[in-house]
């Protein structure tokens, strides 16, 4: 515990020292001005009962003195607070943003670091900062407690002592639940993944829409019902453990109080005690038994949250992308050679001893089974991955080494897993090329290149109109015309290569064909990958490559792969045979 306090003062230190001390300088002034005003307390009631105007009058002073600066102090506390979370917000927000931009790829990929991607996407700025004034609240309260236990030591050193030793059974509970919930959340965080999974399929409209088709909601409503059972039940199993700990303290706290009260009216009545000692320890106690009570509640909660530091230190102590090289020649050559890959933390190759070259203004069609490994081959010429063995370079450069910005001007890629975002059209194009966001005249010609400016047209607001409904008014596009959003995103970029992982898979084969009657035109002079299972596609490209188990098993023109036997011809039989087919019905 006290490592993990450590970390998130260091952390918190990085980027808002200043805030984070301020919040703790007045939170411990606040704790040291409640045992000082108990003191001033009884002083004046001393004073008073002894007739003494000046100490009367001085320690009434003191006691207005600090009771305003106790105000004072916590309306600072509470702008401090708020200072803390905005520098936090401000300066590490974007640390993680610029992390996520520069951490390699594979990291989101791997299993053993889901936790640490789920922990990082829930906020954590905002839960960092309420872990650090958390903690500060308890060394507050305790400084309080232990403080104002002193007083008890003017009654008798046996009260004093007793009392403080009650308050540490008390606090050693608190952090042996802590202990308990930190092991509870660390084995649970499988099922909250899976939870909050389930969460958002009940709230997106695709997956409600098949759920009530298939009368499937009943299903997944138990999935839901079961794991959250079993998480509150886990939860309440730690409680109640807890609560027996804290019954028998509260006992014995009931004891020493009833001892206390017993010996404070024997010491009145018979001139031992005086008034100010007697009614500032009654006074006192209630304010100690709450304090006593939030400490507790506080150090039982907090466990869930210290996977929140390792959860951050971990991720930004990720390896990244160490971009030592740029390109500074016009004629890109891309040459693999004898690549073989596995995805981390896996033993089965998905790609073996792949080798072939991709020059500048050439295009090349990946044609293959779905799994054979198409895309994996998009992944490692885009950099994302680093080959298991062998070699991805671009003229003599590993590709993975390039910077961000030589890479973007080499690669415009659209991938399967294409994205529209909450913006308006012109936004989602632009986003290609944000030098050109701007540049209507730019998005438009992008537009008409993907064959989609006449729908746009349509649109209530042209390209101005918001997608999706995150915003009034807003639109939703179908499969087709999402994926030609995402191919004029790509032709925002002037780059050497387009990149197209199944750039046409949701759109009708009358529509793909006209979309690459004037996709060859657009290419001219520029290079391009081309993945597709509709192989009619790839007669477009100069090269096929075949690729079967992760291995090219075919290379040639499309007339060549088509005047031999092999897997190709096999494949286009079939799929000419199904259109045929099809077109008969129809």
């Amino acid at each position: 515990m006290v490592q993990n306090i450590k970390q998130c003062v260091q952390m918190i230190r990085t980027f808002a020292p200043r805030e984070a001390l301020q919040y703790a300088v007045r939170s411990m002034l606040l704790a040291l001005a409640t045992p000082l005003l108990a003191v001033l307390i009884e002083r004046c009631i001393n004073t008073v009962v002894g007739m003494s105007r000046t100490e009367f009058l001085l320690y009434f002073s003191l006691l207005t003195v600090i009771s305003f600066a106790s105000v004072w102090l916590e309306h600072f506390k509470r702008t401090a607070s708020v200072a803390l979370t905005e520098c936090l917000v401000e300066k590490c927000t974007p640390k993680i943003i610029d992390k996520l931009n520069v951490m390699r790829y594979s990291y989101f990929d791997n299993a053993a670091t889901a936790d640490i991607m789920e922990r990082v996407s829930r906020n954590p700025v905002e839960a960092l900062a309420q872990l650090y004034k958390t903690i500060i609240t308890c060394i507050a309260l305790a400084i309080r407690i232990f403080s104002v236990a002193l007083l008890y030591f003017q009654l008798s050193f046996a009260f004093g002592v007793t009392l403080i030793l009650l308050m540490v059974v008390e606090i050693a509970i608190g952090i042996v639940s802590n202990k308990e919930f930190n092991r509870l959340f660390s084995a649970e965080l499988p099922k909250e993944r899976k939870l909050s999974y389930i969460g958002e399929l009940l709230s997106q409209k695709e997956s409600v829409f098949d759920f009530k088709l298939n009368q499937s909601i009943g299903y997944i409503k138990n999935i839901q019902k079961n794991l959250a059972n079993s998480l509150l039940k886990e939860r309440v199993g730690i409680n109640l453990k807890a609560e027996r700990y804290y019954l028998i303290n509260v006992f014995m706290m009931l004891v020493w109080t009833a001892a206390l009260l017993i010996s404070l009216i024997k010491g009145r009545l018979s001139g031992g005690v005086e008034l100010g000692l007697f009614c500032t320890l009654l006074g006192s106690y209630p304010i100690l038994s709450e304090c006593q009570s939030e400490l507790s509640y506080y150090l039982s909660t907090m466990g869930k949250d210290w996977f929140l530091i390792e959860a951050l230190q971990k991720f930004f102590a990720f390896d990244e992308i160490e971009e030592t090289e740029s390109l500074t020649e016009t004629l890109p050559e891309i040459v693999f050679s004898h690549v073989s890959f596995r995805y981390p933390g896996t033993e089965k190759f998905v790609l073996r001893d792949i080798s072939f070259k991709l020059s500048a203004g050439q295009t090349i069609a990946l044609v293959g089974a779905n799994g054979s490994g198409k895309s994996t081959i998009v992944k490692l010429l885009c950099g994302l991955y680093e080959p298991t063995e062998g070699t991805v370079t671009v003229n003599g450069k590993d590709v993975h080494k390039l910077s961000l910005h030589s890479r973007n001007k080499l690669f415009s890629a659209v991938f399967q897993d294409f994205q529209t975002y909450s913006m308006s059209v012109n936004e989602n194009v632009g986003l290609g090329n944000v030098q050109s966001i701007s540049d209507t005249n730019r998005i438009r010609s992008a537009l008409e290149k993907a064959r989609l400016a006449d729908f746009v047209d349509t649109l209530p607001n042209g390209g101005d109109t918001n997608l999706d409904h995150l915003d009034a008014g807003g639109v939703s596009l179908s499969g087709g015309q999402s994926q030609r959003l995402a191919i004029a995103r790509a032709y925002m970029n002037d780059a050497h290569f387009f990149l197209l992982d199944e750039p046409t898979s949701a759109m009708d084969p009358v529509a793909e064909s006209h979309l690459y009657q004037s996709f060859s035109d657009i290419i001219h002079g520029k290079g391009a990958v081309l993945v597709s299972h509709r192989l009619a596609s790839a007669a477009i490209a100069d090269s096929i490559l075949v690729i079967d188990k992760g291995e090219i098993v075919q290379y040639g023109t499309h007339s060549e792969l088509m005047s031999s036997e092999g897997l190709y011809k096999e494949m286009y039989a079939k799929q000419s045979s199904w259109y045929a087919e099809s077109g008969a019905q129809e």
